[in-house]
């Protein structure tokens, strides 16, 4: 057997892009964490992390962060909904062979994974330093990399092509 071939594959990333979209603004705009250091307090979300970067000067890093964690994530999220959603509802479309292409290469460039490494590590780094409180923004972000990983599994790309090229013959 070259692959495994997965239970309503279709139903569950569509559901599992939903649910991404869904969690993904909260995730970006609720407090991850608030510090605590000699009475002043400091909360901030991954938004103001990412205009903070461009404010001290680190340009090329807030784009890298813009872009791997603000912007493409919902973007792959968005194209895998659009794209299971035709295939669910059987819509004739011409162009969604290269969607799902698009969402492929997109699909190397979400680095939610990295950003949560950086979560910890400043977590590690600062809980000496100050106290930490964590914000619901954090258990967003959590449950949305975890959303965004069981998508990537649930996807069954050989099932998709297959159904895509059946909807592009109507």
């Amino acid at each position: 057997m070259l692959f495994h071939v997965k239970r309503n594959p279709v139903e569950r990333t569509l559901i599992m892009s939903l649910t991404g979209l869904i969690f993904f603004v909260p995730a970006m705009v609720l407090p991850i964490m608030t510090l605590n250091a000699l009475g002043l307090e400091q909360s901030a979300n991954i938004i103001q992390w990412v205009s903070a970067l461009f404010r001290t000067g680190f340009h090329m890093v807030g784009i890298v962060v813009l872009l791997t964690v603000v912007v493409i994530p919902p973007l792959k999220l968005l194209l895998l909904f659009y794209v299971s959603m035709a295939i669910r509802i059987k819509a004739h479309c011409n162009n969604l062979g290269s969607i799902f292409r698009f969402y492929q290469r997109m699909d190397e460039w979400g680095m939610l994974e990295i950003c949560m490494l950086g979560i910890l590590v400043s977590i590690i780094k600062l809980k000496d330093l100050a106290q930490i409180s964590y914000g619901i923004g954090l258990f967003c972000f959590v449950l949305l990399l975890t959303i965004t990983l069981i998508s990537s599994v649930t996807l069954d790309e050989h099932k998709y092509w297959s159904l895509i090229q059946k909807t592009s013959n109507r």
